[in-house]
């Protein structure tokens, strides 16, 4: 809750399109790029189509992508860490 409050505490700032940051940037890939940096994550690409876009056609092999049996455990993200563990 406390990073929610943060969050709505920020004053809005109208985003800047990726083309003015990257001007010569492949369209395809500020396209991916916006697709992944949503804030919303409803509303953000999935892996499948993210791999599935056009500006990774080249890479993208559906036959070479496995799926994973089942989800992935993050249990390590609860471990507690001090300050000495994380240097």
């Amino acid at each position: 809750e406390k990073a929610r409050r943060y969050i709505r505490s920020l004053p809005y700032k109208p985003r800047i399109p990726f083309e003015m940051i990257y001007p010569t940037a492949n369209p395809n890939a500020l396209d991916l790029l916006h697709r992944l940096l949503l804030f919303n994550p409803s509303k953000r690409v999935s892996v499948e189509g993210a791999l599935a876009h056009p500006y990774l056609a080249s890479l993208h092999d559906p036959t070479d992508e496995p799926l994973a049996q089942a989800p992935f455990s993050f249990d390590f993200e609860n471990t507690p860490m001090n300050k000495g563990a994380l240097k």
